[in-house]
């Protein structure tokens, strides 16, 4: 059975703060984990989550902050030690969405971590960059979700209110979904499937690679630049534009777009590659050679 670092916060402080709009001082804690943890699992109540690579360090070390009898870290299968070094993480407050709050839960892997990496948090950001993962679940209620140079096989995305922000991400299957804020894609790369879902909010992508992709929308644009995909493209949207800059010449594609209310460039047959785009409300537009 694989090693797991498992931490929670209880809703119960949250709930707590939110409604008093309190401000508790609490207690820095630092944990050096033990070598044989292979997976992180973090759960989060209110609280930014930062997980990062240190190639300095032997072991994940992770740097939260507690008040008695509201958090608690476990270590299951092994041993959690202290350490005597502390690191503090300042919010970022010139997001466009800000939730951020005066804590952040940090996380530092080392150089040759490929573990899984499970992120829930109920109100709070998540920034992730320069690591491997094998198996990477991200799920928020309401805040950003970052990632940059990151590979993982398999990530999945879930989002309620805030943006989700990916630069530099790669990996075999992406899957993104967010009810109410942009999704924003720059310099990825996918093996397989590249899904995106949004209800409200616009979906933008540059440097976008993947066998495939699937994209639907409510009420936003889909505008993608750069799109590199050997099979098939499917974008639907209900009220908003969809944009596409393919790479590669117009003999490649055979496309079929259509919008009941709106204006349609850029069809084309013969090629092997299908692009599906349609719009109840909106213009679509493919170019090709980019």
């Amino acid at each position: 059975m694989k090693k797991i670092v498992y931490f929670i916060t209880t809703l119960v402080l949250v709930l707590y703060l939110v409604s008093c709009g309190l401000k508790i001082d609490l207690e820095e804690k630092i944990y050096d984990v033990d070598s044989t943890c292979e997976n992180i699992v973090i759960e989060e109540a209110v609280m930014n989550v930062e997980i990062r690579q240190d190639k300095s360090i032997q072991n994940i070390k992770i740097t939260y902050y507690e008040k008695e009898d509201t958090y608690y870290l476990s270590n299951n299968y092994s041993n959690v030690t202290k350490t005597y070094k502390a690191e503090r993480i300042q919010p970022n407050k010139k997001m466009s969405y800000d939730f951020s709050n005066d804590y952040s839960t940090l996380i530092l892997v080392p150089e040759n971590f490929s573990g899984d990496v499970t992120v829930k948090t109920s109100v709070g950001n998540m920034t992730l960059s320069g690591f491997n993962s094998k198996k990477m679940n991200l799920t928020s209620h309401v805040g950003n979700i970052n990632l940059s140079n990151v590979n993982a096989e398999d990530t999945s995305i879930k989002n309620s209110t805030g943006n989700i922000n990916l630069n530099g991400v790669s990996g075999e299957a992406l899957n993104v979904k967010n009810s109410t804020g942009n999704i924003t894609l720059s310099s990825i790369s996918v093996s397989t499937n590249l899904t995106l879902e949004n209800s409200s909010g616009n979906i933008i992508g540059d440097s976008v690679k993947s066998e495939s992709i699937e994209a639907t929308n409510s009420l936003g644009n889909i505008s993608i630049s750069k799109l590199e995909i050997s099979t098939y493209a499917e974008l639907k949207n209900a009220t908003g534009d969809v944009v596409l800059s393919l790479k590669g010449s117009k003999d490649l594609y055979t496309t079929d777009l259509s919008s009941k209310i709106g204006d349609v460039k850029g069809s084309t047959t013969g090629g092997n590659i299908r692009i599906k785009t349609e719009t109840e409300v909106g213009d679509i537009k493919v170019s090709y050679n980019a």
